[in-house]
Order: structure tokens, then C-alpha cells, then sequence
């Protein structure tokens, strides 16, 4: 709550023509651009891909995002500076549930944490929307211990198919893709901190 209210204040006073806000009908093609310009550029920062850099991946989100915005579940929470988008989160509103998605923050804003003022703005959003949930989805990312301890497993079955050595393939691969994940993971949320200091 803190950190909530002080980079709240500071970013009122350092740039008080910012504003906070969510993407509507008028703005969603240029916030969706934006974030997508974001993302890419604090993930290539470290040297990694980042998921939102193909135009097939930017396609589907354009398409789903305008069907959600339809539909009244997206929640595209933006910081603009300067008439500028310089951080955004993508997140979902369902069925009493918000769900966080992806968030794109400039690097050059690294001191304001913008991911933290939207974080806490889209909390204060689900509260009064009603939800009962706010659900940062898959992953351990270490950001997500700052704002809750509560863990929910996601599970993943695999069977084993008839040929014994297509089984092990199949299980050599799945503990090489687990291990490649979890290293990228490391090595970005390493030199993301690198970055920030």
C-alpha cells in the first residue's frame, strides 16, 4: 500500500499532465499499437523475444481485443505522458473475475514503476466493479508475490501413446521446453533488474 500511494504521488508530481486511463472504441486500434510497442521493446531490452513481436500474434490480438471491447470484458488500462502511451495493461473483466494479462511499460519511465500505479488501478477497478477475483494468471513471476501469496497450480497430463520410444521423446521434450522456460524466464527478470538499477 505503500509503494501503491507514493508512485501514485510521484507520478502526479513529477508529470502532472498524466493521465490514466482505458482504452475505448476511439483509441483502441493506436493503444493496442501501443502496446504491443511496449512490450516489445522492454523484452528486446533484455535481449529476448517477447510474445507480441509476430504480426500473427498482433493480428489476433487486434481482432480479440475489439471483439472483447464489444463484448464489455476488456479492461486495456493505459499511462499516457506528454501525449504519449508510455505504459499499458491488458487485462480482462468475466464473469466477477479481472484477469491480468500482459503489460507493456517504457523502460525510460523505469523509477515511476507504471507497472505498479496501473497494477493497483486496475485492482481498485475489479473492487468496484465488483469482482471478486483478480487473477494474474500462469507463471511465478516474482512481481506477482509483491501483490499477493495466494497460488492456484495449473496442471498439464501427458500420455503416454502406445511406442515406448515416442513416450520418451515426448517426455525429453516436454522437461527440455519446461527447462527453456523457466531459464529465459530468469535470465530476463536477471537483466530486468539489471536495467532498473
Amino acid at each position: 500500500r505503500t509503494n501503491v500511494s507514493y508512485y501514485d504521488r510521484k507520478l502526479a508530481k513529477d508529470y502532472p499532465d498524466s493521465r490514466v486511463r482505458l482504452a475505448d472504441e476511439g483509441t483502441l486500434a493506436a493503444d493496442l499499437k501501443s502496446l504491443f510497442h511496449l512490450h516489445q521493446k522492454r523484452w528486446n531490452a533484455r535481449f529476448l523475444p517477447g510474445v507480441m513481436g509476430s504480426s500473427s500474434a498482433q493480428s489476433f490480438h487486434s481482432t480479440f481485443a475489439g471483439t472483447a471491447l464489444v463484448n464489455g470484458w476488456l479492461r486495456l488500462h493505459m499511462i499516457d505522458i506528454d501525449q504519449r502511451a508510455v505504459s499499458a495493461l491488458y487485462c480482462f473483466e468475466f464473469r466477477n473475475r479481472y484477469y491480468y494479462y500482459l503489460g507493456g511499460f517504457d523502460p525510460e519511465f523505469n523509477k515511476l514503476s507504471l507497472g505498479t500505479v496501473l497494477t493497483a488501478r486496475a485492482i481498485f477497478a475489479a473492487i468496484e466493479a465488483g469482482c471478486t477475483e483478480f487473477d494474474f494468471l500462469r507463471g511465478a513471476e516474482p512481481y506477482k508475490k509483491r501483490w499477493t501469496s495466494d497460488e492456484r497450480w495449473n496442471y498439464r497430463l501427458l500420455a503416454p501413446g502406445q511406442s515406448k520410444f515416442g513416450s520418451t521423446i515426448m517426455l525429453k521434450i516436454n522437461e527440455l521446453e519446461i527447462y527453456l522456460e523457466h531459464t529465459a524466464k530468469a535470465y530476463a527478470e536477471k537483466r530486468g533488474r539489471k536495467g532498473e538499477n
